[in-house]
């Protein structure tokens, strides 16, 4: 104790006896002193209004890039099982949705849907029921950003826009929710929204995402026969919220996630292809333009058998649906959902790249087919319909958001622009 004692007062004297030294040292560079505290103050609080101009001017470019840590299952965490219907929407949830690139505010009503629990005692203004899978449903977009929401809002004269969309749900669930509820709203115009590039697959099968589904299939005098109801309850093995895989840690990751300025920092390179594969290799960017592949039967001339098929029961379901529609006394108008390989050039030039290079001859790549077989389904059924296609093409020219970049959902830019076509043409009409 005595040693260590003494070794203290040593080190207190020796510096006792710097201390002139010390204060000249001081008081000879106090100005570069100075000069440096005021740099770094200014320097910090440069950053502090630089974040601060971002996140007001560019609220958008964050998520264009940003990955988040959890992927969550819409199905999974808002839905439950229906003997008929094979899933639908729980009733009074109101939760935050997190996948991969974009993060929500989820609210189901009393009856499982999004968006105002409107009664269903007739109303005195005009009422719209609108039925789809999850573009309708809202994937990744808040409540009031829904293209439903927004209609609802801008309509003139006011209309009731009542949201029954169910995220995954093929044209045969939406026949049968038409069937066991949707109709009890009494609307007087129904908006089927056909999601081509997904629609026509689900359809096919009696089980889809993980879950059991009905299914219908049509003779060959055109008689519907329905499959696999009551639906075999099987649970799903999924988790509703996994980490999401390839995401980076580190420094750079962390300043991505938490900077909005270093995110448009980083969106600055990305339009150099070497530093986007940089940053995408290493988990710290999202990769975009996944799944191409997969539309390669959606957009093959001629139509392979396979193809033909799922049109024809896509064709049948859409004919049943009408004639109960009719039936009610409301009106069946049809939305047709474009791609974003078809809206973005880019997107549709990977697509032929990638077709060249494994089937060349075999097919060409129409990307304006789906729409085209569509309309021709409903002109036969002398049904409207509304093809959002070439307004998305031409805002896409000035806006490379309007879906997001893995998920492939609309945005908020997406579903407005999706409720300004419908209403333009719903006026006209």
């Amino acid at each position: 104790m005595k040693a260590s004692t003494q070794a203290f007062y040593q080190v207190w004297r020796g510096s006792r006896c710097c201390k002139p030294e010390v204060d000249s040292l001081i008081k000879r560079h106090r100005r570069k002193l100075w000069k440096f505290a005021l740099l770094v103050c200014s320097l910090g609080l440069s950053l502090v209004l630089a974040e601060i101009s971002v996140r007001l001017a560019f609220p958008s470019i964050p998520a264009r890039i940003r990955i988040l840590r959890y992927v969550e299952s819409e199905r999974g965490k808002f839905c439950r099982y229906n003997d008929i219907l094979g899933w639908e929407g729980i009733s009074n949830v109101a939760q935050t949705f997190e996948c991969v690139d974009t993060r929500c505010q989820v609210r189901q009503n009393q009856y499982g849907f999004r968006g105002p629990a409107f009664s269903q005692a007739k109303a005195a203004s005009r009422r719209m029921v609108v039925l789809g899978d999850s573009f309708v449903w809202g994937f990744g977009v808040n409540d009031e950003d829904i293209f439903t929401a927004v209609m609802l809002r801008q309509a003139s004269p006011p209309l009731e826009v009542i949201n029954l969309g169910v995220s995954g749900y093929g044209t045969d669930q939406e026949l049968l929710l038409w069937r066991t509820r949707a109709w009890e709203w009494k609307p007087d115009e129904v908006l089927l929204v056909v999601t081509l590039f997904t629609d026509l697959n689900d359809n096919l099968g009696t089980e889809r995402y993980g879950y059991q589904k009905p299914a219908f299939r049509f003779d060959s005098e055109g008689n519907a026969h329905l499959l696999n109801v009551p639906v075999l309850k099987k649970s799903p093995a999924e988790q509703a919220r996994v980490p999401t895989p390839g995401r980076a840690t580190g420094l750079a990751a962390s300043l991505i996630e938490h900077s909005d300025l270093a995110c448009v920092i980083v969106n600055a390179f990305l339009s150099g292809g070497v530093f986007r594969e940089f940053f995408e290799k290493r988990g710290l960017v999202l990769a975009r333009g996944g799944g191409v592949e997969r539309e390669y039967v959606l957009y093959q001339s001629p139509p392979s058998d396979a193809a033909e098929a799922a049109w024809k029961i896509l064709a049948g379901l859409i004919g049943l649906l009408n004639a109960e529609v009719k039936q009610s006394g409301a009106r069946l108008t049809i939305v047709a959902v474009p791609s974003p390989v078809q809206v973005y050039p880019d997107a549709w030039r990977k697509l032929l790249h990638n077709q060249g290079a494994e089937s060349p001859g075999r097919f060409t790549l129409d990307a304006a087919l789906p729409n085209r077989l569509l309309r021709e389904v409903a002109e036969r059924q002398q049904i409207g319909v509304i093809d959002l296609l070439s307004d998305f093409q031409a805002a896409a020219r000035t806006n490379d958001f309007l879906y997001f970049p893995v998920n492939g959902h609309w945005t908020k830019a997406g579903n407005q622009l999706a409720a300004e076509v419908i209403l333009r043409e719903m006026r006209k009409r």
